[in-house]
């Protein structure tokens, strides 16, 4: 389904930056290379709306890439509290940085009939009994996967 938007993507694997190319996406670059944020701003010029799930150190370099205007949607901080946070940038380009969990059951119901209607199939990368957990966590830490691990409940 298109929708007239380009996706862009961070991911810290070359490997998998190469998957995601070939499923469509507009550009990505590899957040481990010191000069990630300028790579991005090449492909793409700046960005309207930025997902991110990590926080951390580098959330400063994603309110640089905003345009203005822009949104950034924070649902994770896998990567701890953001340091030295300055929040003239943020209203200097009028942003938006907005919070989210998992939602409402609501939420999650037109989610699924969204899911449904579109006909979305999520990319899973492996399947693990329940009592295999501990392989799946495993891999998990070790970004080995491309896509979701699921755990088979007998």
């Amino acid at each position: 389904m298109k929708v007239g938007l380009e996706v862009y993507v961070t991911s810290g694997s070359n490997d998998k930056i190469g998957k995601v190319k070939k499923l469509g996406i507009a550009g990505a670059t590899n957040y481990k290379l010191e000069n990630w944020p300028d790579n991005l701003k090449k492909q793409a010029g700046g960005f309207d709306i930025i997902i991110d799930g990590a926080g951390g150190a580098d959330f400063g370099q994603l309110i640089k890439l905003c345009n203005p205007g822009g949104r950034i949607g924070i649902y994770g901080g896998t990567n701890g509290a953001v340091p030295n946070f300055s929040p003239q940038p943020v209203f200097w380009k009028q942003l938006s940085i907005l919070g989210s969990t998992m939602g409402s059951e609501h939420d999650f119901s037109k989610m699924l009939e969204f899911v449904n209607e579109h006909k979305i199939v999520p990319i899973v990368d492996s399947i693990f009994r329940l009592h295999e957990g501990e392989k799946a966590f495993e891999r998990m830490r070790t970004g080995q996967q491309f896509g979701k691990i699921v755990l088979k409940i007998p």
